[in-house]
């Protein structure tokens, strides 16, 4: 009884920390600000003044377009808070007491979960990702251009010689989740020896686990699951489970596209298509139809003359299919993928 109440301990005050790490970042001034999503709004639309050359109307029509964000960005976050909380909670509290796995094993794990929060806030409809990408949208190309220049020298650090990515640009202005400092607390070291059938001779005598050891911490990590669904199970309002970790990053971005644009009369049965492939709820279905009405208007008034002509046309919709992509949750992804590939079998399998 002990050692679970310690051990709920431990993870509380881990996930309070890295809470506090989290709130921090967003008080950083000119960069993030406070939680509410319109102070939130504020902070994006500064950041857009400071780099680009925005007019007057542009600022307002991307407020417009932000503030229609906020239902399904609360939506968002709500939906992948409980697995902020657990990659969090990982990188802080879990792996610097793991004692299975070498340090560039530790190392990638961290890297992976670090990975997996930036892409979680970047793909947020109020990220600074979506918002500087709709301001862009409305700009020239000298003038996103120019705009990106200076925000390149402006984070000359972090970038350490790269071009900005358009698509991470949060992580310019979240700090990574800071592992926290285990070996100085003796009661937290004990408790986890004993759990991994550690002794202090045994952890002199060689770096390496046994393979003992190592089957013993197996068993601790699945009484740690299993302990974690019972509480799961008894608050069902404590969180949402996203079931098992997720694939690597690079398997699970919006993909990049380059589509053939049709005639405009057929952009809005696409926008319907998408909209029910993704199975969007009232909200996200709301903010896709401000970025199909915005780009459908950017469209009309660039008419198709020449293949030049054509090809703006062809961005402007590839533009608007990652952006309504940007809207679906990583869940509603997987399951459109799911029944793709479900779909694609049943071909092949019709075909033999």
């Amino acid at each position: 009884m002990f050692r679970k109440t310690l051990l709920v301990a431990i993870v509380m005050s881990a996930i309070s920390a890295s809470m506090l790490h989290a709130q921090n970042d967003e008080k950083k001034p000119s960069i993030t600000g406070e939680p509410e999503e319109a102070t939130l709004i504020n902070e994006r639309i500064e950041f857009v003044k400071s780099f680009y050359p925005v007019s007057a109307d542009q600022v307002e029509k991307l407020r417009k377009e932000l503030s229609a964000r906020v239902d399904v960005h609360k939506e968002y976050m709500n939906r992948n808070d409980l697995m902020l909380r657990r990659r969090t909670t990982a990188i802080s509290a879990v792996l610097p007491q793991d004692q299975t796995h070498s340090v560039e094993q530790i190392t990638a794990l961290r890297t992976k979960y670090q990975e997996e929060i930036y892409r979680i806030r970047e793909a947020a409809p109020l990220s600074l990702t979506a918002s500087v990408r709709m301001a862009e949208d409305m700009m020239t190309p000298d003038g996103r251009n120019s705009g990106r220049g200076k925000v390149e020298a402006f984070f000359a650090k972090q970038l350490n010689g790269q071009h900005i990515d358009p698509s991470r640009l949060d992580r310019l202005i979240l700090s990574p989740v800071p592992m926290l400092d285990v070996s100085q607390h003796d009661e937290l070291t004990d408790t986890q020896n004993k759990l991994m059938g550690n002794t202090p001779a045994k952890i002199k005598a060689s770096n390496r686990p046994t393979s003992e050891e190592i089957r013993a911490a197996k068993e601790a990590a699945i009484k740690a699951k299993r302990e974690a669904k019972n509480l799961n199970a008894a608050d069902p309002h404590a969180g949402h489970d996203h079931g098992p970790v997720p694939p690597p990053p690079s398997n699970r971005s919006i993909e990049t596209i380059s589509l053939k644009a049709p005639a405009t009369d057929q952009w809005e049965s696409q926008f319907q298509a998408w909209a029910t492939d993704y199975e969007f709820t009232p909200a996200q279905k709301g903010a896709a139809e401000l970025i199909y009405k915005h780009c459908l208007d950017q469209a009309k008034r660039q008419p198709v003359t020449d293949d030049t002509s054509a090809k703006r046309l062809d961005v402007i919709f590839t533009q608007m299919k990652q952006r309504i992509d940007a809207v679906a949750s990583i869940e509603q992804r997987e399951r459109l993928e799911s029944r793709q590939k479900a779909s694609e079998k049943s071909d092949d399998k019709s075909k033999s």
